[in-house]
């Protein structure tokens, strides 16, 4: 208790735009206050993800398309990318679930 309370204390004498600075820096543009917060800033990141992994698939699918790539090329590439997506729907359904038992 007396760390988080000396850490806050800290803290307050940081001005918000050195706050801002170091946030950027160190990638914490998204500061949770609460673990509600916290799990949807982590669901954000996680579709903003999703949904860059189901845009590349959908590039390379026009590309095979358009006779730019074969389909064993395209197989080849599009592979990989659907295990990330596997793995990201995965994880948001664990999510769910465990923000679920919570409340």
């Amino acid at each position: 208790m007396l760390l988080a309370e000396q850490w806050v204390n800290a803290y307050k004498n940081v001005s918000e735009e050195t706050s801002d600075k170091i946030k950027k820096e160190v990638g914490m543009e998204f500061v949770a206050t609460t673990i509600t917060e916290h799990i949807q800033h982590e669901a954000e990141i996680r579709g903003e993800i999703k949904g860059k992994v189901e845009g590349r698939i959908d590039q390379l699918e026009d590309m095979y398309i358009q006779g730019i790539i074969s389909k064993k090329q395209f197989e080849a590439m599009a592979a990989p990318l659907r295990l990330e997506l596997a793995a990201l729907v995965e994880k948001n359904r664990e999510s769910g679930t465990e923000s679920r038992k919570d409340h």
